[in-house]
């Protein structure tokens, strides 16, 4: 036999415990987003064209390619679909420029109402980046409406017989 009350106290102590252990786990993963192109966009197709951005160096001089701002959209953009987190000084990377004008860049981003800063919650020293929800939509957007035209062109030229 147990004393009045203990009963009721354990109940209360199980649920409490079930509504921690379902507040803890993860949110199920959102489907891949889909826009007005009907086209879903995936993180690695946008790290495949920052790879792209990044090659064309190789073949003319990189002074010619001064678009920073759209480098670091595109990185964030990758960033939200892959669920991680992107610091101020990790998108001054991405923007392949100097620092100082990789800075410029992120604060006019910022003032567009493009970008929004967060405190990263375990270092308080460090700055995180995210694009505004409107933003984000039209990266995304863009992304998949870019590689459905691409997907489209190369169905052409195939059904057409244009040697690859």
């Amino acid at each position: 036999m147990t004393a009045p009350g203990v009963d009721r106290r354990m109940i209360e102590i199980r649920d409490l415990i079930g509504a921690i252990i379902h507040d803890a786990s993860p949110p199920p993963a959102p489907p891949p987003p889909r826009f007005a192109c009907g086209a879903p966009v995936s993180a690695v197709q946008l790290r495949a064209l920052q790879s792209c951005r990044k090659a064309r160096a190789t073949f003319l001089p990189a002074p010619l390619f001064g678009e920073p701002g759209w480098d670091m959209l595109i990185d964030l953009a990758a960033a939200t679909l892959e669920g991680r987190p992107v610091s101020t000084s990790s998108l001054c990377l991405a923007a392949m420029v100097p620092q100082t004008t990789a800075l410029r860049h992120v604060e006019k981003l910022l003032d567009l109402g493009i970008l929004h800063r967060r405190a990263d919650p375990v270092d308080g020293r460090r700055i995180f980046l995210d694009l505004d929800d409107r933003a984000r939509d039209a990266m995304l957007g863009w992304a998949g409406k870019a590689f459905a035209r691409l997907a489209a062109f190369q169905r052409e030229r195939q059904a057409s017989g244009a040697v690859e």
